[in-house]
């Protein structure tokens, strides 16, 4: 279901889900290609992957978005989508309230 459209629609438009959609981790391996699979979630809709247990598979994953951006694979509007809901979430649910300026959940 992370990288199908249909379910990301059903979520949006049956259901009128309007919030962050992310994939639990996407190394636990029912996915044979973790980075082209990070592609095929963000153009199905997806707007938060996991990538937990593999450094290398996390950096590959973010450069195969960067370049799906850049080949025009991935809409840049997909992303900056993705990016707005993200951050409405972060606003939503977590505030500066620390003298170093990071984040504390609240």
């Amino acid at each position: 279901a992370s990288m199908s459209k249909s379910v990301v629609d059903l979520l949006r438009r049956g259901l009128g889900y309007e919030g962050v959609v992310l994939v639990d981790d996407m190394e636990m391996g029912a996915i044979a290609d973790v980075e082209e699979a990070a592609v095929c979630s963000i153009n199905a809709g997806v707007d938060l992957l996991l990538v937990c247990h593999s450094e290398n598979k996390q950096i590959a994953s973010i450069e195969a978005i960067v370049r799906g951006v850049k080949q025009g694979i991935i809409p840049f509007d997909r992303v900056q989508e993705a990016a707005a809901r993200v951050q409405h979430l972060v606003e939503t649910y977590a505030s500066v309230i620390r003298r170093d300026n990071t984040l504390k959940i609240v």
